[in-house]
C-alpha cells in the first residue's frame, strides 16, 4: 500500500520580516491511498480544475 501526501502553503513564511498587513501562514496537507488517487481522485480533480 502506497500513500501520497500533497502539501500546499500560502502566506508569509518569513520569520525575519513579518508583513503586518499579511501576517498569516497556512500549511495544508492531504494524505490519500495511491491506488485511490490513480483510479479515482486524479480524474475528478482534473475535471474540477477544468470547470
Amino acid at each position: 500500500m502506497t500513500n501520497i501526501l500533497f502539501l500546499d502553503e500560502s502566506g508569509d513564511h518569513s520569520l525575519s520580516i513579518i508583513d503586518p498587513q499579511f501576517s498569516v501562514f497556512v500549511l495544508c496537507g492531504v494524505i490519500m491511498d495511491g491506488e485511490y488517487h490513480q483510479n479515482i481522485a486524479a480524474e475528478r480533480l482534473n475535471a474540477f480544475k477544468m470547470r
